[in-house]
């Protein structure tokens, strides 16, 4: 019998030699198995680079090189996944992110800690503007999917253009003073084919742009396919002017599966972007008195998705939409922003606002809205609002009026608010459903449809 156990544990002591061996030090061990490019942890006070051979490519002292690590690994790449594990000290921004990047976190083992930087942790470069312009040389009216300009010879099939002239939006009792002036109407738009000076375009132009208001376009180069996955980011608290993330000329964008708390001005930015997602993330406690946005949703942004997302804590703004004026990126206003299935609560003010100028449309479906001061304001945008549920807000719907918008209200349930909607236009509020929830709305007047 003794002789027997001693086998038993002679054998279960090489298994564990094996298994030792095979695992290595734990360290390159991760729910991934080998389907990332990059695998980044934490060993002892070091922060290690392999790649998915298991070959150390890099290293640096913990906390101390943290970001400088992360940059040079994304610098290293040409496209693919970086694999993070453990908790990461961003003392620098990490402000290189670029296209067929994949950041991807392990569930309740990554954590980005920005708690010791002043001011952004991550962003992409703003160097796909160009910085010169090319001037249209005959009126573009919407509808046309052509445009002519001075010179076409810099640009090709296939390249992105941002179109822009300097007529606002804005309701006429704000078109005032250099504010109003500097906000430009815009959108962006792909080039299909040339002929001389001709473009052919992709699709048809939404707007009018005029030669008497200065219309212009100018190339960009949108950054393509990031994903950051499964990540918690730590900022340094409410009432600070530190940003998480703000990302310019994005395409196919998605910010899925993470939490963002303890932030000031702006989670997560963005600026003339398209086709992009957040979905099933936690935002909480991102809060700064007279700024304060969860999402910021920024100038000729189009087909952009927030759904299935929760927003709580202590916050200002949870979403907004809104236009920027004073940097080459001017120019465009919010098109087909979809906010969907989401949980709302505690906002001060409004949780989903636009601000002027906006276009839509802006569509705002089986959310749920408790004790926020407003559920939801909207000034100046095409909305289609409904089967949302407002509990215990001050004020469930606000609509305020601006240029000539068409809204459809329907199939939303108010629990104990104040007031369930409010309408105004000129000196007049509306309480309450009207014309079964669809009308238009101008400063001027409000018309059933």
């Amino acid at each position: 019998m003794k002789k027997h156990i001693g086998i038993l544990c002679e054998s279960l002591f090489l298994f564990l030699i094996i298994l030792y061996l095979f695992s290595g030090d734990g360290n390159n061990q991760n729910e991934m198995g080998k389907n990332y490019s990059l695998y980044i942890y934490k060993h002892g006070s070091e922060i290690i680079v392999e790649n998915n051979n298991g070959d150390v490519i890099s290293r640096g002292i913990s906390a101390a090189d943290d970001s400088r690590i992360i940059r040079d690994a994304i610098d290293s790449l040409q496209n693919g996944t970086i694999l993070f594990d453990g908790t990461f000290k961003i003392t620098s921004a990490v402000d290189n992110l670029k296209s067929d990047l994949h950041l991807q976190g392990l569930k309740g083992k990554t954590r980005f800690d920005c708690t010791g930087i002043e001011s952004l942790c991550l962003a992409n470069s703003d160097s796909g503007y160009s910085r010169s312009t090319i001037n249209l040389v005959e009126d573009a009216y919407a509808g046309n999917d052509t445009i002519i300009v001075e010179n076409a010879s810099n640009l090709q099939n296939g390249d992105f253009i941002k179109i822009v002239d300097d007529f606002s939006i804005i309701s006429d009792d704000l078109l005032i003073g250099p504010l109003a002036e500097n906000f430009q109407n815009g959108e962006i738009l792909k080039i299909s084919n040339i002929h001389e000076n001709t473009i052919f375009l992709d699709n048809h132009i939404r707007e009018n742009y005029t030669i008497s208001r200065h219309a212009n376009i100018r190339k960009i180069i949108l950054t393509e396919n990031i994903t950051i996955e499964g990540i918690e980011f730590i900022g340094p608290g409410m009432d600070t002017h530190q940003q998480l993330m703000e990302l310019v000329l994005q395409k196919n964008f998605a910010f899925k599966n993470n939490i963002v708390e303890s932030f000031g001005e702006v989670a997560v930015g963005l600026i003339d972007s398209r086709d992009s997602i957040l979905s099933e993330n936690q935002f909480r406690d991102v809060y700064l008195d007279g700024v304060g946005y969860s999402i910021s949703i920024e100038n000729a942004c189009e087909n952009i998705s927030v759904e299935n997302n929760r927003f709580s804590g202590k916050g200002r703004h949870f979403i907004v939409c809104t236009a920027s004026h004073g940097t080459h990126s001017d120019g465009g206003f919010g098109r087909n922003i979809k906010i969907s299935n989401n949980t709302f609560e505690n906002s001060t003010q409004e949780a989903i606002n636009t601000h002027e100028p906006f276009m839509g449309p802006l569509n705002i479906s089986n959310n749920k809205f408790s004790f926020c001061d407003k559920g939801i304001e909207i000034t100046n945008g095409h909305s289609n609002i409904f089967i949302n549920q407002f509990n215990n807000c001050g004020i469930g719907i606000h609509i305020l009026a601006g240029q000539g918008r068409i809204y459809d209200i329907h199939s939303n349930e108010f629990y104990d608010c104040k007031y369930d909607q409010l309408i105004e236009i000129g000196d007049e509020t509306i309480k309450d459903n009207i014309c079964n929830g669809k009308f238009y709305l101008s400063s001027e007047e409000l018309r059933c449809l």
